[in-house]
């Protein structure tokens, strides 16, 4: 009963590529952009990670 078709315009298929690019580049940009807002923080707030205490370190205190 249903007469389904399928049909791809492969001009409009290989167009969206170009928007999907843009989208990962714009993913890419906000990730790095966020790494470099973190490393900066780090910088100007001049914090070193925390680190475990050890029974060694302990001892020496």
């Amino acid at each position: 009963m249903n007469n389904f078709q399928f049909h791809i315009d492969i001009e409009q298929f290989l167009d969206s590529f170009q928007y999907m690019g843009l989208g990962m580049l714009g993913i890419f940009v906000v990730t790095v952009v966020i790494m470099l807002v973190i490393k900066l923080l780090a910088v100007v707030t001049n914090r070193e990670p925390k680190k475990a205490k050890s029974p060694d370190n302990q001892k020496a205190e």
